[in-house]
């Protein structure tokens, strides 16, 4: 059951014990009305009479963004939250490039915040970085290659993703290169397959 309150949507979610209302779009803890009626809704028992518990949603109440400069290389991550927690930032994660099997640190870091807002920039000691939007790839599952889901819901066969053909996996596989996907003349996990190219721009389109 669907509703909304100002500027605030929620899910009712209904079970047997105790109903469960959960904020889906907009924090209800950053920004809707007053302190007054914010406090007030969340610290509600009842809905339509009837007994609920309500939360903030737990992914669509923050944004990701990804900031790059050279500095960055001289802080950790740890640090970086540090600096960067009164600015909103509630998470820090380092981008890797991997060369052979040694993972090497980057100077893209991507910033998780606690807002539904992106800042268009974040101060770091007298430096001003601007914060572009994190958009993340395609999810493709390893198992039948298909995209959508992940292999460990996956419920399909076990497709090579060198070769496209069934039962084995890509570790050892000498066959020509076939997409599970498009069936061209690539492997299923490169990045000018024209269905990634499509699942980008659908990642895109929603960030």
């Amino acid at each position: 059951m669907r509703s909304c309150c100002h500027s605030v949507c929620f899910l009712l979610l209904m079970d047997s014990q105790k109903p469960h209302v959960l904020a889906v779009r907009g924090d209800p803890l950053d920004g809707w009305c007053t302190a007054g009626p914010r406090k007030a809704f969340l610290l509600a028992k009842t809905f339509l009479d009837l007994p609920v518990t309500i939360s903030p949603h737990k992914t669509l109440n923050f944004r990701r963004g990804v900031v790059s400069d050279d500095e960055l290389l001289f802080s950790s991550d740890e640090e970086i939250l540090e600096g960067l927690s009164s600015q909103g930032v509630i998470n820090v994660r380092r981008i890797l490039t991997r060369k052979g099997t040694d993972a090497i640190c980057t100077k893209h870091v991507i910033l998780t915040f606690s807002s539904t807002v992106l800042p268009s920039s974040i101060k770091a000691g007298y430096i001003n970085i601007r914060v572009r939007p994190s958009i993340p790839y395609p999810l493709r599952c390893f198992k039948c290659q298909k995209f959508g889901h992940s292999q460990a819901v996956c419920r399909g066969k076990q497709i090579c993703s060198r070769c496209a053909f069934e039962g084995h996996s890509y570790s050892g596989c000498q066959s020509k290169p076939k997409c599970a996907n498009c069936h061209r003349a690539h492997e299923s996990a490169s990045k000018s397959c024209p269905k990634w190219i499509q699942e980008k721009k659908i990642k895109d389109s929603q960030s």
